[in-house]
């Protein structure tokens, strides 16, 4: 099956295309800029971006959205990770400053938001990743990064930030997380569906 991305970052389709090509699935990438609107819902932030990506496409499509939590600071910044990431006075060493001497439990929350013609509403799919900050950056951003905040989170259970990790442990991990991933519930529900060929051409 062939759906649409609407996306402007490169390492999302990197990744999830390499999951979905296990469900038979094939991404095709449409750089678009989405709106987001200032909600601390990341469910409402992707479903208000295949809204507008599939008025543009007309063909079935996904848009994802992320949010990380500090877990010391209430959750803060959750689903504006974005925005405060984009804003030089809160870069990657000024979050690991405001993290000092705070417990460094932290977590990413995904989502992901489909809509084809056979669907009155998007349909979402979220999964969760638990980690913690490491004391300073470590490793280098790679094609299938997804985020600059990769430079300083360790997944649970590994010793080293997902941007240090070599390619082969970078997909190791994601093999052994990917049933509960966000694509891969995609992907299976995609997989599982009784829909229309057409759609897919």
């Amino acid at each position: 099956m062939r759906v649409y991305f609407a996306t402007t970052n490169p390492g999302k389709v990197n990744t999830f295309g390499k999951v979905f090509e296990q469900y038979g699935h094939e991404i095709v990438e449409v750089k678009m800029e989405l709106p987001e609107p200032r909600t601390e819902d990341i469910n409402k932030i992707a479903i208000a971006k295949v809204k507008y990506a599939y008025e543009k496409l007309k063909s079935p499509c996904f848009a994802h959205d992320s949010g990380f939590y500090l877990h010391a600071l209430g959750g803060y910044p959750g689903s504006y990770v974005n925005s405060i990431l984009k804003n030089p006075k809160m870069n990657i060493p000024k979050i690991l400053k405001l993290m000092e001497g705070e417990p460094r439990e932290a977590g990413f929350l995904n989502t992901i938001a489909y809509l084809d013609s056979t669907l009155a509403e998007p349909m979402c799919f979220t999964s969760s990743i638990e980690g913690r900050l490491s004391e300073q950056p470590m490793g280098t951003l790679k094609e299938y990064s997804l985020s600059d905040l990769h430079l300083i989170f360790i997944p649970e259970g590994c010793t080293k930030t997902m941007a240090d990790m070599t390619r082969e442990e970078y997909f190791e991990w994601r093999t052994i997380r990917q049933p509960n991933s966000v694509a891969s519930k995609f992907g299976e529900w995609l997989s599982s569906r009784e829909t229309p060929a057409k759609l897919f051409k």
